[in-house]
């Protein structure tokens, strides 16, 4: 939906015109003075003379930089008549304008009037408006609130003047209205809408401007302020205020006002209203806005025959004149002429209203096409029949015929249709089969079809050899098989053809990033930062080669310029706090971890990191609480689990630390690291199950050895029968021969933990009664030399 419309107002600088005097006028030949060609030249160009000296005095002043001229004049071979050389006292002068110009004062000081410091202070202040208008222009928007503040301030000193001076009444009121409207519109353009409106109603309440048309469009300025905060009640009364007071000679202005209440209208909910407001700014004058708003306000309404008649009459809206159609005579190249014609800015102007206009009409017909008739594929047979039949858009029936393809991939989700309506299109003129095979090979592209969509785009430039898309396509077909310089190729003739097309530039920068050409990279990445403006894709890749060259702290700027605009990007968090815990820098490390705990609080590698970090603060309790969030993100991995009875632990819950073992102990019976972890708080503990753990460790250990014995012998093929028997032989033999097994199990393994504290509980076992409980296997494990770190990374 169509914006509330702006209405400005354009200052302007009354003393533009006197400032006007170009020295170029004043034609001086080389040889020497000509006084009667000296004389008409200025009577030629008086009038933009600003000096008030007598005509022989300005003839005196500007004939002194000629005088000077001819006396510094290098010498020549042969003397011109009447000349003499340099060293000679004499010169040529027969009007004696020497001896005159040096007696005439030149440089005496002009006295300063109050005229002209009045004419000064408004300069200045015309001066600071048109900066501030500047600084929006470029998008600098605080840099104009402040230059109309600056031209505020100097309009008050203006004022003050006038009044010390007696010459109030002289005062320009033009101006003073130039310097309030800027300030209340530099207001709104930095959202403060709240002062934009207090300005313009003290504007108002002051009445200090005696014209109607003034005061209505600060009350439409009014109405816009109110449509963005929401007040929709408030800005339609303000409309209709203004609408009473337009006369209905001002039809252009009417128009506009009455396509701001339709708005609100749709705003609000009323749509058969704001239906009335539009059919009747197309009755009164065909605007294409107005058109398409019609259709959307129908086509919320579901009314079928409505639509129809909408699109219908969007379809007679004339489009603007287009460039062609202002021919002028500029050159006998018809390339040329054309050029020229293209680069016109009000040519410009005229594209970018035609692209618009044929924007509305295809969005239309996609929206309105799937209730006008049975079926999305009738409906949109109709608008296309329509469209063919209209006497100014009849050329967008192909680019319609490829949107509806389009629409197949999107609607039914498989690309077999949309692939049958593009394939199509191959008999079509050129531009229309070039861009149905650029589709075609995109849609192959993604069905990671690198051939079929190499060939249709090919067959695409083939129709089309400057097209851009289609050199782009080729090189990403290219890229997908990793054949990076015939990428590039393609990439470069993109942009030969069109240097705007940013995705040849940006592919063409991953390219480089690719080949390790980093210098290359940052150059097209920076200058597709300048024509997208700081978007977020391109700051990343700028980061990101810094950080790949080495370069951390340009690369910790952008990805904090990137965060800037995406505070919540959990990547870029993660990139930063990898960058400053590879840099032992563990408190900014821990800072941007938080960070993007608190917007993806699921993230595993964030728990895993903030739990090792209070770990190794000796914070097992809070350390616990990630660790056990990380349990219910991934509750199949019994690694969280352990964890946090490590944790607990390490703090000295040995009962808590125990009941989380078994119950992990039950969720995952054959789990080694777990049973690890149960024989040695349980020998810790003095619990009589320990044996348990150990011989049920024993069978898992065993299990596991034969498992991979097996593994390895149908790996090498099997060996040969006899060995086969024997090896069987054995194995009954010790199975047979039961405790007779004197392998070790290793069950020592590290735990991120870390070792238990020093001034921990002792318990209420003696190692005395500990060493009797133990059976003979069970120091065969090696239970005096147990290590502390319980579980592997």
């Amino acid at each position: 939906m169509t914006e509330i419309q702006q209405l400005k107002l354009n200052p302007y600088d009354e003393y533009d015109l006197y400032n006007d005097y170009d020295p170029n006028l004043i034609q001086l030949s080389e040889a020497g003075i000509q006084p009667e060609d000296f004389l008409r030249d200025p009577l030629k160009s008086s009038y933009k003379w600003k000096s008030t000296a007598s005509g022989k005095d300005t003839i005196l002043q500007l004939m002194q930089n000629e005088a000077e001229d001819l006396v510094r004049r290098p010498i020549t071979a042969v003397h011109g008549v009447g000349f003499t050389s340099r060293s000679s006292n004499n010169m040529f002068d027969p009007l004696n304008l020497v001896s005159q110009m040096k007696s005439t004062p030149t440089d005496t000081p002009k006295e300063v009037t109050l005229e002209d410091r009045i004419r000064n202070l408004e300069h200045q202040v015309m001066q600071a408006i048109d900066e501030s208008c500047k600084a929006e222009h470029d998008g600098n928007f605080k840099l104009a609130l402040q230059k109309a503040k600056d031209a505020s301030s100097k309009e008050h000193a203006l004022i003050q003047l006038l009044e010390q001076t007696g010459h109030a009444d002289s005062h320009n009121f033009d101006l003073t209205n130039s310097v309030l409207f800027t300030i209340a519109h530099q207001y709104v353009t930095n959202n403060m809408y709240t002062e934009a409106l207090n300005m313009y109603k003290a504007i108002i309440k002051n009445g200090v401007f005696p014209k109607e048309v003034n005061k209505c469009i600060f009350k439409i300025n009014i109405g816009n302020i109110y449509a963005k905060l929401g007040k929709y009640h408030e800005a339609l009364k303000t409309y209709r205020w203004v609408l009473d007071r337009v006369p209905n000679t001002n039809k252009e202005f009417r128009i506009k006002i009455l396509h701001n209440i339709g708005i609100i209208f749709v705003k609000m909910g009323k749509f058969d209203d704001a239906c009335s407001n539009f059919e009747y700014i197309l009755q009164e004058r065909p605007v294409m806005s107005a058109g398409f708003h019609a259709v959307v306000c129908h086509y919320l309404l579901r009314n079928v025959s409505s639509m129809k008649k909408s699109f219908q009459a969007l379809l007679n809206i004339p489009p603007e004149i287009t460039e062609m159609q202002n021919k002028f005579v500029i050159h006998d190249d018809v390339d040329v002429q054309t050029e020229v014609l293209k680069r016109d800015a009000l040519s410009q102007i005229i594209q970018k209203s035609n692209r618009e206009a044929e924007k509305n009409i295809i969005c239309s017909a996609n929206l309105i096409s799937q209730y006008i008739d049975d079926n999305y594929a009738s409906g949109y047979n109709w608008c296309l029949e329509t469209i063919k039949n209209s006497d100014h858009y009849s050329s967008l029936s192909g680019d319609l015929e490829i949107t509806k393809a389009i629409a197949y991939l999107r609607n039914n989700k498989t690309p077999e249709s949309a692939i049958d309506a593009l394939k199509s299109f191959d008999k079509r003129e050129n531009r229309i089969a070039s861009v149905a095979y650029t589709n075609l090979s995109f849609i192959y592209y993604l069905l990671e079809n690198y051939e079929s969509a190499e060939s249709q785009a090919s067959q695409g430039r083939e129709c089309d050899m400057y097209s851009a898309v289609a050199n782009v396509n080729l090189g990403n077909c290219f890229f997908a098989k990793d054949a990076l310089d015939k990428a590039k190729e393609y990439y470069n003739l993109a942009l030969e053809n069109d240097s705007s097309c940013i995705e040849a530039l940006y592919n063409l920068g991953l390219g480089y990033k690719r080949t390790g050409h980093i210098e290359e990279a940052l150059d097209c990445f920076n200058k597709l930062r300048k024509m997208v403006n700081n978007h977020p894709d391109v700051l990343y890749q700028i980061a990101h080669l810094y950080e790949l060259s080495g370069e951390t702290d340009q690369a910790i700027e952008w990805y904090l310029q990137l965060l800037g605009i995406i505070p919540s990007d959990i990547g870029t968090l993660l990139k930063l706090a990898d960058i400053f815990d590879n840099e032992n820098d563990k408190q900014q490390a821990f800072h941007y971890y938080f960070e993007a705990y608190r917007y993806c609080p699921s993230s595993l590698t964030v728990l895993d990191w903030l739990g090792e970090y209070f770990v190794e603060l000796r914070l097992s309790e809070k350390a616990a609480t990630y660790f056990e969030k990380a349990s219910l993100v991934q509750p199949e991995e019994p690694k969280w689990k352990l964890l946090v009875g490590s944790c607990h632990r390490q703090a000295g819950n040995y009962q808590q630390a125990l009941r989380i073992y078994k119950k992990v102990m039950q969720q995952f019976p054959n789990n080694t690291d777990c049973l690890k972890l149960l024989i040695k708080i349980g020998r810790e503990l003095g619990l009589k199950e320990t044996n348990e753990y150990v011989d049920r460790l024993k069978k898992i250990e065993k299990s596991i050895a034969q498992q991979n014995s097996a593994n390895m012998r149908r790996k090498n093929g099997g060996s040969s029968g006899s060995s086969s028997r024997a090896s069987t032989s054995i194995g009954n033999d010790r199975a047979a021969s039961g405790n007779n097994d004197k392998r070790t199990y290793d069950i020592s393994f590290t735990d991120p933990v870390g070792p238990l504290n020093n001034d921990r509980p002792r318990t209420s076992a003696s190692n005395k009664l500990t060493l009797h409980l133990q059976t003979k296997e069970d120091v065969e494990f090696g239970d005096d030399e147990l290590d502390d770190d319980l579980l592997p990374l």
